[in-house]
């Protein structure tokens, strides 16, 4: 009897296994079909995608006759593999020789004594308790995640995007993910098309179910993972569509794309900081942080937005010694730049405009619950029946929130109205006023509102009055074309703060201009980094830009007095 149900056991938790792969497998394809149709990649994306998948399948153990044993030999492995690596670098290569050889002769022997125990009745009894334990809903999942993650289809995807050169960033990937333009949230409904009815019976409904926290730097750290686990050798994000990307999406002009073009192919081309490494260690910067420094290295350059004093050292400078500048002092943006931060400001994407934990579901008003309700049913539980319990409840909902969705929208009008009343007086008004020390000050209302650390609302404050001046139309700016997200949170996270940038920039005893603090938080922003963060990189640029300056300078000096030589003898 027992053995029966040892075996029956193990059957239903060798085909729930397979059935999960199945599902994962039709997700990938979907997924890679939904970046060529939607977001324009390339038609051999999924080709690539079923050859990555097949070469990962096979490690992942998830196939073998008894999944427990294979995640159990797996993680025996790594545990080995590790100790080995450790020995081999203290210097033990030899003696970890002689330990290998006794650990395979103890592994044989426990596989003869577990065949010799298995006919003892207490052991089998034993073996039998865990079989049952294995098939409960919990623990089924978490052992098919940890042989195979969900989130191994998106990795995979960034590694095709990676491989093709796709002008792709892993932010955008799970951006699209969390928002439904790319099938993640809808794991549950793709398992219909696998199978139906009583098949469906085997895989516990919480295996499917999508994981809304996704964190951008332990999802690079497994795609590199995943990467040498598969033996690949990543290349370097297509630097020249990114900076072209990043130009058309914050309204920068066109001679901005030009000379931070030059600047990459000077300093950044083919060099370790555009390589998408592991993350060691928080100030550890991704090749798109990289880029946005270029950026802003291009900016200064062309409109000489920089600090104060050392713009008026360097003018000085340049006049003294008759040097000729890059190029032409280009036009600004109409407005100025601190206008043209704020609307780019308000534009910015999050990695999420979705509410991700249930505080942040309570804390939606009436109109962004009945869109949260929408993307639930369009994309989390497309095709599943509404519980018969549940439809009174579901038209009560339906009515209270069409009544209040028209009641926000007339408050929301009225709001944006007085809104941008306001902004146009506060810029008439910064413009007549001398200029500040703090960039902070120069900044709009909305602006100042956005750079600022959001902070946490009170549980019974509404949703309403809880939202920043200007965050509205931030929210309402976000997501892509033909996207029916929402945003509940602000569209720059905390340290993407004017605060933070000040004390990066205190360490220097250098003051920002405004504009420049303004522009920095905008690019810091697009690239996800922490505005101290993209500093850094700006003074690692221009540090070489001196150094070759300075070589260049050396040579014709040498080349000038080897003239005079050859015209003195």
């Amino acid at each position: 009897m027992i053995a029966q149900q040892e075996q029956q056991a193990a059957q239903q938790l060798k085909d729930a296994a397979l059935l999960y792969a199945r599902c994962l497998q039709h997700l990938l394809k979907v997924q890679g079909e939904a970046l060529i149709n939607k977001f324009g990649c390339s038609s051999e994306l999924p080709g690539l995608l079923r050859q990555l998948w097949l070469s990962h399948i096979p490690s992942t153990g998830i196939l073998e006759p008894q999944p427990h044993r294979a995640l159990r030999n797996r993680t025996a492995l790594g545990t080995a593999a590790a100790a080995a690596a450790a020995a081999a670098a203290a210097g033990g290569g030899q003696h970890l020789g002689q330990e290998g050889g006794d650990v395979s002769d103890e592994d044989g022997g426990s596989d003869g004594e577990q065949q010799q125990q298995q006919q003892q009745p207490g052991v089998r009894a034993l073996s039998g308790l865990r079989a049952a334990q294995l098939v409960e809903p919990h623990n089924m999942k978490q052992l098919l995640w940890k042989l195979l993650h969900p989130q191994a289809t998106l990795q995979l995807c960034f590694l095709g995007c990676v491989l093709l050169r796709e002008a792709i960033t892993l932010f955008e990937l799970l951006r699209w993910a969390l928002d439904g333009q790319l099938p993640f949230l809808e794991l549950p409904h793709c398992s219909m098309h696998v199978a139906t009815g009583g098949a469906l019976s085997i895989l516990p409904v919480r295996c499917l179910q999508p994981q809304l926290q996704l964190d951008p730097l332990a999802f690079c750290n497994s795609c590199c993972q995943l990467a040498a686990q598969l033996g690949l050798t990543l290349p370097q994000p297509p630097g020249e569509a990114l900076l072209l990307r990043a130009t058309k999406d914050l309204g920068l002009p066109q001679v901005v794309y030009e000379t931070a073009l030059q600047l990459y192919c000077l300093y950044l081309v083919d060099t370790p900081e555009m390589q998408v490494a592991p993350i060691l260690r928080r100030s550890q910067a991704l090749p798109y942080a990289w880029l946005s420094a270029v950026l802003l290295t291009a900016l200064k350059l062309l409109y000489g937005l920089g600090s104060t004093a050392a713009a008026a050292a360097a003018a000085a400078a340049a006049a003294a010694e008759q040097l000729p500048l890059l190029q032409p002092k280009a036009p600004g943006p109409p407005g100025g730049w601190l206008v043209w931060a704020q609307q780019a400001m308000q534009q910015l994407p999050g990695i999420s405009s979705l509410p991700l934990s249930e505080e942040q579901v309570l804390q939606l008003g009436p109109a962004e619950m009945r869109q949260y309700i929408q993307f639930c049913r369009q994309y989390m539980f497309a095709g599943q029946p509404v519980v018969s319990s549940m439809e009174d409840v579901q038209r009560l909902f339906d009515g209270w929130y069409d009544a209040a969705d028209l009641t926000e929208g007339r408050q929301q009008q009225q709001q944006q109205q007085q809104q941008q009343q306001q902004q146009q007086q506060q810029i008439l008004q910064e413009q007549q006023q001398p200029a500040a020390d703090t960039p902070s000050a120069h900044l709009q209302p909305s602006q100042q509102q956005a750079a600022r650390p959001a902070a946490t609302p009170q549980p019974h404050a509404p949703a309403e009055q809880q939202q920043q001046p200007g965050q509205q139309q931030a929210n309402q700016q976000l997501g892509g074309p033909g996207s029916s997200s929402i945003s509940s949170t602000p569209s720059i996270s905390s340290h993407y703060s004017l605060t933070a940038l000040g004390q990066g920039a205190g360490s220097s005893n250098a003051r920002l201009s405004p504009e420049l603090a303004a522009v920095t938080c905008v690019l810091a922003g697009y690239a996800h980094a922490s505005p101290a963060m993209l500093v850094g990189c700006v003074r690692r640029l221009e540090k070489q830009m001196l150094a070759v300056e300075s070589a260049l300078k050396v040579m014709d000096q040498l080349k000038s007095s080897g003239a005079s030589e050859g015209v003195l003898g």
